[in-house]
């Protein structure tokens, strides 16, 4: 199914109840093979260019974390240390008209990971 259908038609609630039922599922397989989990989440485009900085994502997934994951990483913070400090922070951090990283953004995701996780990073 497309994202569109799987999802829209819940509504916010809804989509983020049957989100959070996939991740209690993930959660619970890892955990029977003894594997920690960790959950990062970083901002969309849209969500820079509205300044969502305080966005419903971190406060759901944070939560959602509390107890069960090894880190919680919320990558929020470093995109909007780089949208305040650059008026192209899209083309500085996207591909060209896209949702994805480019290799700076790519860069800014591994350096906080790397603060994370220091040496087992490498």
């Amino acid at each position: 199914k497309h994202v569109e259908q799987a999802y829209l038609p819940l509504g916010i609630d809804g989509a983020i109840s049957k989100a959070m039922k996939k991740m209690d599922n993930l959660f619970a397989l890892l955990t029977s093979k003894g594997i920690a989990m960790s959950v990062a989440v970083y901002p969309w485009p849209s969500q820079l260019y509205y300044n969502d900085e305080d966005s419903l994502q971190v406060k759901v997934w944070s939560g959602w974390c509390e107890g069960k994951c090894n880190h919680f990483i919320n990558m929020f913070p470093d995109f909007f240390e780089v949208k305040r400090a650059r008026k192209d922070w899209y083309e500085y951090l996207f591909l060209n008209g896209d949702v994805h990283f480019n290799e700076q953004g790519h860069r800014l995701v591994s350096e906080r990971l790397a603060k994370v996780y220091g040496d087992h990073a490498k």
